[in-house]
């Protein structure tokens, strides 16, 4: 028995321009978000497999003050990575638990890619409430040392972009500073709590030099490093 459907000549239109916009186009109506919008990804499991794909975190990501909202934050407890080889091909998670490290990088600027880890990590200052998630936060490796490893966590949202600070060994890593580098009282008294361990530190903490901190946070990491070599 053949089926009657009932459609007004305005709705018969609309029809007639959807699937000619489709055909000429070959593209759905809600398109996936460009690939050079997005971060060009390379996981590296604990299983010793890798992964490849293009990174669409920021699908549950809220906008930052800047309307975008960020590819990678410590609200993300998984990788979200799709080949984009197909119009409405699937992504595919991988927990941070699972992930040894990875590579990001735009198609465009291959040259420039950023190394993740992930790390159980605190991302309170100085003694303050420990503010801490029930997985590890993927992390960018900005500073290599000896001794130490310097990070940045990206938290727009609630807590702002902060470095993070690693003692070999430890396993976790702590916030000390803003990426902003501002340094006030407030800030000295939590750099001179985060490094108590060390009293070599408390000197340097109180005469920084704030354009020296401003310009690279990550100049405290250094002298630190040398610190924890000389006591060795």
């Amino acid at each position: 028995m053949a089926m009657k459907f009932n459609l007004s000549v305005k709705a018969v239109k609309g029809l007639v321009i959807f699937l000619s916009f489709f055909l000429l186009t070959g593209l759905p109506v809600v398109a996936q978000k460009k690939s050079s919008d997005l971060f060009h990804t390379l996981l590296f499991l604990k299983n010793d497999s890798v992964a490849e794909g293009y990174l669409r975190n920021y699908l549950g990501h809220p906008s930052g003050p800047n309307g975008l909202a960020s590819q990678i934050t410590v609200l993300d407890s998984c990788m979200r990575l799709n080949t984009l080889q197909k119009v409405f091909s699937k992504d595919k998670k991988y927990p941070n638990r699972d992930i040894d490290s990875m590579y990001t990088w735009y198609d465009q600027y291959e040259a420039f890619k950023l190394f993740w880890v992930p790390r159980m990590a605190n991302l309170a200052y100085g003694n303050n409430q420990p503010v801490v998630y029930d997985y590890p936060l993927m992390l960018n490796v900005i500073y290599r040392g000896k001794h130490v490893t310097g990070y940045v966590a990206d938290d727009n949202y609630f807590l702002g972009r902060r470095c993070l600070f690693e003692i070999k060994g430890t396993g976790h890593a702590k916030a000390f500073i803003s990426v902003s580098g501002k340094l006030n009282s407030k800030r000295i008294g939590t750099l001179l709590d985060d490094f108590k361990d060390y009293p070599e530190m408390a000197d340097y903490i109180k005469n920084l030099d704030k354009e020296a901190v401003k310009k690279n946070p990550f100049v405290i990491l250094e002298f630190l490093d040398k610190v924890i070599d000389a006591a060795l």
